[in-house]
């Protein structure tokens, strides 16, 4: 069974870092669970082994697992079962999800729950039940590596408040754990969750989480400029290490389709996100996906080409050279010990309204001056102890709410801060504030407020 360690996994003992997929048939994609083919599946897996790869994410579409409330189908679980008996004879471990209902841009929901909110109560207990299912009948099943309560909850549907998210998260956590004590939880969040002014927040819901799973692909750079850029291969760290709240985190998707940029660059964009994961803490890293599609006739591909060709291999099987990337970064990772991330005396204090999405572009990009300058930032958030750090570096000061006065205690106990105040103009006030409680200078403002404007004297 896998356990944590630091912020790291272990499995029978060992030090176990995923190098995995996700994974979908090629010919038979999102239908996978209605149109079974195991011997596609046994051949897939088999290859996947010859280039190294030890861990698969696979996707337990709702309506296939729950056609009817409470009715779970048989026959979807029975071929779970044979697919977990397909991984152990390859030396594979699974990663399911669970409860899916958005997938590939399209919603994957049952028809007796079109319509009805997945926060609420009522949906809430139909999908606890279907995970006490699953979770339940293989509980000391060796090859599952953890379970995943589903695939991108936000794209399925934005809560209101980031506080449905956690009840949600919390519910549905509680649920596998009813049933099952040996295998970890997590939820796979995406870029949209940092970075899209999204209301499904990181620090809400990790508690309730053993690891935090995200999925990058390139998110905050300007039309035309190339995810291989600089800041482009920086984005999947900026994620890992926003994630890093004291539990591990996995880089649960990642990649590039070959419908839109050519084999070659797609391949060099793998070997610089892998290695760049690794040395920024990442606890594993798995790329969507395993192979192109080769339905490209039909929804969810029909109307959108480009996602058919995510593959690290072809719709025929053969390899391209993001397969060998990942072989190649497999033998690295065979050969080295758990380590720790050593972040520094640096640290690189979030705004507090990092989830709007100018501020966090803002902030991403602070992240990447900082690496230009040699330095691997640990980010910190409000209430964090600074006293470690001989170097804070604050972006957007003016932009959130901070206690100025602890800021001015740590510059005061010889600690040295490096701010920005905007964006846009200063207001008088804040500055005033600054200068007082960070440098502690005597400020006798010029400015009288009357009837609630701020008049320049």
């Amino acid at each position: 069974m896998a356990s944590i360690e630091g912020g790291y996994f272990r499995t029978e003992g060992e030090f176990f870092f995923p190098v995995g997929v996700n994974y979908l048939p090629s010919k038979h994609d999102c239908r996978m669970w209605r149109e079974w083919d195991p011997q596609e599946i046994e051949r897939d897996f088999r290859n996947m082994g010859r280039l190294g790869i030890n861990t698969v994410r696979i996707i337990l579409l709702w309506p296939d697992f729950e056609p009817e409330p409470g009715r779970y189908d048989q026959e979807a679980i029975r071929r779970l079962e044979e697919m977990v008996e397909i991984a152990k004879r390859n030396g594979i471990k699974l990663l399911p999800t669970l409860v899916t209902g958005d997938l590939a841009g399209v919603k994957w929901v049952p028809s007796w729950a079109i319509g009805k909110s997945i926060y609420s109560a009522e949906v809430i207990e139909r999908q606890k039940g279907l995970v006490r299912e699953i979770a339940g009948r293989f509980g000391d099943e060796q090859a599952i590596f953890a379970w995943d309560l589903s695939n991108e909850p936000s794209y399925w549907e934005e809560p209101d408040d980031p506080g449905w998210a956690a009840n949600w998260t919390r519910s549905l956590a509680e649920a596998v754990r009813e049933v099952d004590r040996n295998h970890p939880v997590t939820v796979g969040l995406d870029q949209h969750n940092i970075a899209g002014e999204s209301r499904f927040r990181i620090e809400p819901v990790a508690p309730y989480l053993d690891f935090l799973s995200i999925h990058t692909y390139p998110k905050f750079l300007p039309q035309g400029e190339s995810p291989l850029s600089f800041r482009g291969t920086y984005f999947p760290a900026y994620c890992i290490r926003f994630c890093r709240l004291g539990k591990p985190v996995l880089l649960e998707e990642f990649g590039l389709s070959t419908g839109t940029f050519s084999e070659e660059d797609v391949g060099a964009y793998y070997e610089v996100v892998m290695f760049s994961a690794l040395v920024n803490g990442a606890a594993g890293v798995m790329s969507w996906s395993w192979s192109d599609e080769a339905r490209a006739d039909r929804c969810p591909y029909d109307e959108r080409f480009p996602m058919t060709c995510y593959g690290i291999t072809r719709a025929d099987g053969t390899e391209k050279p993001a397969a060998l990337r990942m072989r190649d970064f497999s033998k690295v990772i065979k050969d080295i010990s758990p380590f720790e991330l050593d972040e520094g005396e640096v640290g690189l204090l979030l705004p507090t309204n990092v989830y709007n999405q100018d501020v966090g572009r803002a902030t991403f990009n602070c992240f990447v001056v900082c690496k230009m300058a040699g330095l691997s930032p640990k980010i910190v958030r409000k209430g964090e102890d600074l006293r470690a750090f001989k170097l804070l570096i604050v972006p957007l000061l003016f932009s959130h709410k901070y206690s100025l006065e602890d800021l001015g205690d740590f510059v005061g106990a010889g600690g040295t801060m490096l701010c920005s105040l905007g964006p846009g103009y200063v207001p008088l006030g804040r500055l005033e504030e600054f200068l007082r409680e960070v440098l502690r200078l005597e400020v006798e403002p010029r400015a009288s407020h009357v009837e609630g404007e701020l008049k320049l004297i």
